[in-house]
């Protein structure tokens, strides 16, 4: 769950601009080289730069896997804001004869550059989520017996047919098709056939339109360690058909219209360790049952209208170590209860009235290394006291109300790496002070007010990935 949560964190910041230039001559490449990976993300590259970057491929067979993705290359009323690698970059890439390992994540690939990729014997990952893809590309990509890796999320126009298709592959071992906007026309009879796959250890199935019917199938499958099935519609017995799986380690239900009925009943027979029934209505007796679970590690219970009660059933599960409880119904006596719990290495409380006071008692949570408290009401005494949680390494206070004291604070953290303070009230002394950092790798301190000169020292440091919007510079 840990890197769910982070991977949500970073994307909070797709409509904020990177500071970063182009990369598309060979001089940058070679900086980007990463072990055996050329890692190029928010690319520019272009089928014009493509000369340029074979050329480097071929003097340089040590590197095996490229990312070129291309999804948070352009904003808003900026697409297109250039031109992307399309068919002509899959087909070249798909020639090459050292990479096993490619990423084109946004790129305008079709079914054209998905069939030419097929082809190559050596590819074993392979990412081309954010495409145009339909069935007949992915049907090509899942017959290459090679092929271990395959992320086609967000691609609408998929149906039952290539997924079928990709059921029968003996080589896939992680499969995502994970829709999140707009439900593709997989159903059932696609989640029937991955019953009897068994390769896949890693499927996702998000935004889908599978039933109870389809759980229960899947739940029958014994080869799958991790599982999401995020939106759909499994509802109260598809939870329990699920549960009673022996071999699942993680489990995404979320937004599956699942009530403390089927919480129970998953409670009952689960042996799951992380688990997500986010955007459910579980309530307090759902979430009673769950803190009764021995298996339960990391558990996601975000948006379930539970209360005080529920907060404080869980908190009495010193296994627990990541719980994500945004969007609740809960208030001082909730957090009271978390205060020292002393399992707790990761906490989310998104847009859940937190001020100053229960900032505090969360900074008595020992052992937190990733704390999510955005859309709350910290100031920067709330922020003085989580600075002084000491295995703390991410941090997410976006809109909220923290000022240069607190910015500070943060910036001077002996362990924090990745700091999302967007929308707060900080200005240049705390700009100063993170630019000063030798910890922080990654920076968003849009929606603040930060000077060009400020700016300008922040951008000296090369050790942190700095985000801001130039729009809001003073």
């Amino acid at each position: 769950m840990k890197k769910v949560l982070l991977a949500a964190f970073i994307s909070l910041a797709c409509t904020t601009i990177a500071l970063a230039k182009p990369c598309v001559t060979e001089a940058c490449f070679v900086q980007h080289i990463k072990g055996h990976t050329l890692d190029i993300p928010n690319s520019e590259i272009t089928p014009g730069d493509l000369p340029v970057l074979l050329d480097f491929l071929n003097q340089h067979e040590e590197i095996t896997a490229i990312n070129l993705n291309y999804t948070k290359a352009c904003f808003g009323d900026q697409q297109p804001c250039w031109d992307f690698i399309r068919d002509p970059g899959a087909i070249a890439l798909a020639k090459t004869h050292t990479l096993d390992s490619i990423n084109l994540s946004g790129a305008k690939i079709t079914d054209i550059g998905a069939v030419a990729l097929s082809k190559n014997p050596r590819l074993t990952h392979l990412d081309l989520s954010s495409n145009d893809i339909g069935d007949d590309g992915v049907s090509a990509l899942v017959q290459n017996q090679h092929l271990v890796y395959l992320n086609i999320d967000s691609i609408n126009q998929l149906t039952d047919l290539s997924m079928i298709a990709a059921a029968q592959s003996t080589s896939l071992k992680y499969l995502s098709v994970n829709t999140f906007m707009n439900p593709q026309n997989i159903t059932d009879k696609a989640a029937e056939a991955f019953a009897n796959n068994r390769s896949i250890i890693y499927l996702d199935l998000s935004g889908k339109k599978i039933t109870e019917k389809g759980a229960k199938a899947l739940a029958l499958n014994y080869s799958l360690r991790e599982l999401y099935l995020r939106n759909n519609h499994i509802k109260d017995k598809g939870a329990l058909a699920l549960g009673r799986n022996p071999r699942l380690v993680k489990l995404d239900i979320g937004g599956n219209e699942i009530t403390s009925r089927g919480a129970i009943d998953f409670a009952k027979y689960s042996s799951v360790k992380y688990v997500s029934f986010e955007f459910n209505q579980i309530g307090d007796k759902g979430a009673f049952a769950l803190s009764q679970n021995p298996f339960i590690r990391e558990l996601n219970i975000t948006s379930n209208s539970i209360t005080d009660k529920g907060i404080i059933n869980l908190a009495s599960n010193r296994q627990l170590t990541g719980l994500s409880a945004s969007l609740n119904h809960f208030g001082k006596e909730g957090i009271q209860a978390l205060s020292h719990h002393p399992a707790l290495t990761s906490l989310s409380l998104d847009y859940s009235l937190i001020d100053d006071e229960k900032a505090i008692l969360i900074a008595s949570i020992p052992n937190l290394e990733y704390l999510s408290l955005g859309l709350n009401m910290i100031t920067s005494r709330g922020a003085l006291a989580i600075a002084k949680l000491k295995h703390l390494k991410t941090l997410n206070l976006y809109i909220n109300r923290v000022d240069d004291d607190g910015a500070v604070a943060l910036a001077q953290h002996p362990s924090l790496e990745y700091v999302q303070i967007s929308n707060n009230i900080v200005a240049d002394r705390g700009a100063l002070a993170f630019a000063r950092s030798t910890r922080i790798k990654y920076l968003d301190i849009s929606g603040n007010r930060i000077s060009k000169q400020a700016l300008a020292e922040l951008e000296k440091n090369n050790n942190i990935q700095i985000l801001y919007d130039h729009s809001q510079q003073v």
